[in-house]
């Protein structure tokens, strides 16, 4: 997964990102995630968000974790 682009990244779909496995999800690179909108994190499952490593949650931006937290409630 890490081989999109960013421009790819921001254009996926919410279901799209449902398929994502949790390897696929931990492999994601930076740029990846600071490509991703709030309302893609919402989408994510709360397994695919425990996929995230330190390195890609230090990567995101207060309105990014703000639906990362959204996503579990």
């Amino acid at each position: 997964m890490s081989n999109l682009s960013v421009t790819e990244m921001a254009a996926l779909s919410a279901s799209q990102l449902g398929g994502l496995t949790t390897t696929q999800v931990a492999s994601l690179s930076t740029s990846n995630i600071e490509a991703l909108t709030a309302t893609q994190i919402e989408a994510l499952t709360a397994t695919q968000i425990d996929a995230f490593t330190s390195t890609q949650i230090a990567a995101m931006t207060a309105e990014q974790i703000a639906a990362m937290e959204s996503a579990v409630a």
